[in-house]
């Protein structure tokens, strides 16, 4: 009892499953929705309105009051401003904030002693409501973006940065000491950089030419050139290279996919075919001339199907003279499917013994046949609903961002 009860259960689900995942994500979605436009929502405790942060914009909330009137509620317009700092507290504010700035602009830098490579400017400091501008005092050696040009120094150079920050209303300004080292060269970047000094030098000499020869040697180095504006055209042929071995792999899943979809139609032709001949034969037709009929049937209709084109090939093996045990048996081995294999068999086998049987055996074959007919109908079935889930999702997934999308920027 448990057990079917089980069972029933499993087949239910099998069979409602899209449906069943539609209604889950559609209250996950309500939910979710549901949990987003709360946090959202500025009403606290009834009637305390909660102020947007400090550097947030000014708001304006409809809301609904009740008790003006005695029609019951009615909606108004409630402005908002953004919270903003007092003049006492805005001191503090922009000094705690020097030094949150003086850390975190070092980038790849161990402090402001010792920068040798470019800052990582805060212009923003977002939860303080704080904007934050530049001005460097000696913009040849780190200008007002933080790019540091250190590469030709040979000595320490101390820069004053001005840093202005403001919150809309009130302004402070302050000076970051920053020291700029040499750069430190790797051994590779520091030949690159001996190299490109000597063609500057040569650059130089011969200012008034019209050109000038880049060394064909350099510290006994033999040098080529070339262009950084050339083009590669070797990938030209590696992408012949690459097209052909995905046509070749088109083609092997093309003739795959011919070879399978053959296969589920002469499957799904068998049950017909073996009724046709238990049919024929049983009115007395012999089995060439009830063989003949199908496929003479068949050619009238002028719709290509495997198996009747296979039927066909074999009459046609027998108008030219063929033993008819031999078109059979290679009836069968071209069909390359069991079913056909085993019904060559049987035709094979009752031509020599006789068709007292045959008709019989027929009648179990074609019983079989429409079960296995039905059977693969199901798995069909169920391979469509499957290949059905993704378009079903990518539905789901646009619902989800239609109503995601405005819950998340109302609660921004």
């Amino acid at each position: 009892m448990k057990n079917k009860f089980f069972k029933n259960i499993g087949s239910f689900i099998n069979l409602w499953k899209v449906q069943i995942i539609c209604i889950a994500g559609g209250f996950i979605l309500a939910a979710f929705a549901r949990s987003v436009m709360q946090d959202g929502d500025n009403l606290v405790n009834g009637n305390f309105i909660k102020r947007e942060s400090y550097g947030e914009y000014d708001r304006e909330y409809s809301l609904y009051v009740k008790g003006l009137d005695d029609e019951g509620e009615v909606e108004i317009s409630v402005p908002v401003s953004k919270r903003e700092y007092s003049d006492e507290e805005i001191e503090s504010v922009f000094e705690k904030n020097i030094q949150y700035i003086s850390i975190n602009i070092l980038g790849d830098n161990p402090s402001l002693q010792e920068v040798s490579k470019d800052l990582k400017l805060v212009n923003t400091i977002r939860d303080e409501g704080i904007k934050v501008n530049y001005i460097s005092e000696n913009p040849d050696i780190i200008d007002s973006l933080g790019s540091v040009y250190n590469q030709d120094l040979d000595s320490p150079v101390d820069v004053a940065m001005r840093v202005g920050l403001s919150d809309g209303i009130h302004r402070g300004e302050y000076i970051l000491d920053i020291r700029v080292v040499p750069k430190s060269y790797t051994q590779k970047e520091f030949m690159i950089k001996r190299f490109v000094d000597s063609l500057k030098d040569i650059d130089r000499e011969g200012v008034s030419d019209e050109g000038y020869s880049l060394p064909k040697q350099w510290e006994g180095k033999n040098l080529s050139y070339r262009s950084k504006d050339s083009q590669d055209y070797n990938i030209i042929w590696m992408l012949g290279i690459v097209s052909a071995i995905l046509l070749y792999i088109k083609n092997i899943t093309d003739e795959k996919d011919k070879k399978e979809l053959r296969k589920k139609q002469m499957v799904l032709d068998y049950p017909e075919i073996v009724s046709k001949l238990m049919v024929f034969i049983g009115a007395g037709l012999s089995i060439r001339t009830a063989w003949e009929n199908i496929v003479n049937d068949y050619e009238s209709e002028g719709i290509k199907r495997y198996a009747y084109e296979e039927m066909a090939a074999a009459l046609a093996g027998m108008k030219t003279g063929v033993h008819e045990a031999k078109v059979y048996k290679d009836f069968g081995r071209r069909c390359g499917i069991k079913q056909y294999m085993k019904l060559a068999s049987l035709l094979e086998q009752n031509r020599k013994t006789g068709m007292a049987n045959l008709k019989g055996l027929l009648g179990v074959e074609t019983a079989t046949a429409w079960d296995e007919r039905v059977n693969m109908a199901r798995r069909m079935g169920e391979e469509a609903s499957t290949k059905l889930l993704m378009p079903l999702f990518l539905m789901l997934g646009v619902v989800m961002a239609m109503v995601m999308v405005p819950a998340i920027m109302a609660f921004k």
